[in-house]
């Protein structure tokens, strides 16, 4: 390197270590030039010394410290999926017999029962059903979180799957003596493609969700074109409930998670459902955010992509369903155009 510098192939750069007399080893980089004269001749070096330890040993540091991280990112991985993997297992395990335990309370209803034994009778077939919805909404976390959970992309009227979850969640409603209603813009496509049974299930969610955190009022359910995206529609939940405070907006997507203790206690629940649907909509290409203040439950959106059928109606010309809501969750799809 020396020789080299010397016959002028580019500047003398070194590094080396140094013991010191009290046997301290210190890391030093040298640097230098050669001066010539007027035949091009080699007279002298000029250059300078950098003691390099700390550097040296800060580089060192963060080498390990990455192999620390690396190794720990790689066992946080390994025990996500085992944690979900197992949580698939005990949840499968589980279903199989709660589904027959909700069967058979069904076909016990049918039979002759006491007022006394019909009331019983109810109390563990909504404990029942209850605990199922819990197990499949874990079974649901873990196979996202396990990327176990695929979609399907089938062609379906997306206005006769708002109107089916309007008469299932009417039910719901009504017990608390709330009112729902849905509403389709005539200008929605009849048949999109997708995965209804996921976006069933998105929906079911949310509404569901306005429904328990809603003490009076109504919940509204829309589907209309989305005027800043042509290609996209719009599906909206609305309700007059409790709202969301706005430092809490962000975190009522992560899972376990609801806006407060007294939440818990007041409605009951994981805290599952809104990450679910979170979760759901971005598997089939979309986003999801939330801008629903305290008292005033402003628009939560998401948005994601259907594919375009081959050759269906293109619209069904009926009037819509119309009603008021104060509130919404909604979010955005890409409509088909056939």
């Amino acid at each position: 390197m020396l020789q080299a510098a010397i016959e002028g192939q580019g500047q003398f750069d070194a590094e080396f270590r140094l013991a010191l007399p009290n046997e301290v080893i210190r890391h030093i980089k040298a640097s230098a030039i050669v001066l010539k004269d007027e035949q091009d001749r080699p007279v002298r070096m000029i250059g300078i010394n950098y003691d390099i330890t700390e550097r040296k040993q800060a580089a060192r540091d963060m080498e390990a410290r990455n192999q620390e991280l690396g190794e720990a990112h790689k066992q946080a991985l390994a025990a996500t999926k085992a944690k979900s993997e197992f949580l698939a297992s005990m949840s499968h395990e589980i279903r199989t017999p709660m589904n027959a335990i909700v069967a058979m309370a069904d076909l016990l209803q049918e039979t002759p029962l006491s007022t006394e034994q019909q009331e019983y009778v109810g109390r563990f077939s909504r404990a029942a059903a209850s605990l199922l919805d819990l197990i499949n909404d874990i079974l649901d976390i873990s196979k996202i979180e396990a990327g176990q959970l695929g979609l399907e992309s089938l062609t379906f009227d997306i206005h006769d799957l708002v109107d089916k979850i309007g008469e299932l969640m009417a039910i719901r409603a009504y017990t608390k003596q709330l009112e729902i209603a849905t509403f389709v813009h005539p200008d929605v496509p009849t048949w999109v493609s997708g995965d209804p049974t996921r976006l069933r299930q998105v929906l079911v969610n949310l509404v569901g969700n306005a429904i328990k955190f809603t003490e009076r009022g109504e919940v509204v359910l829309r589907v209309e074109p989305n005027q800043a995206d042509p290609r996209t529609l719009r599906c909206s939940i609305s309700d007059t409930g409790i709202g969301i405070p706005a430092d809490k907006v962000e975190s009522i997507f992560e899972s376990f998670t609801q806006v407060d203790s007294s939440t818990t206690r007041k409605y009951g629940g994981t805290g599952l459902g809104l990450s679910i649907s979170k979760r759901l909509v971005e598997l089939m290409g979309g986003i999801s955010r939330s801008t629903a203040p305290k008292a005033s439950a402003a628009p939560s959106r998401s948005s994601y992509p259907f594919q375009r059928p081959l050759s269906h109606q293109l619209h069904r010309h009926r009037p819509p369903l119309i009603f008021v809501t104060a509130a919404s969750f909604s979010w955005t799809t890409p409509k088909s155009i056939a």
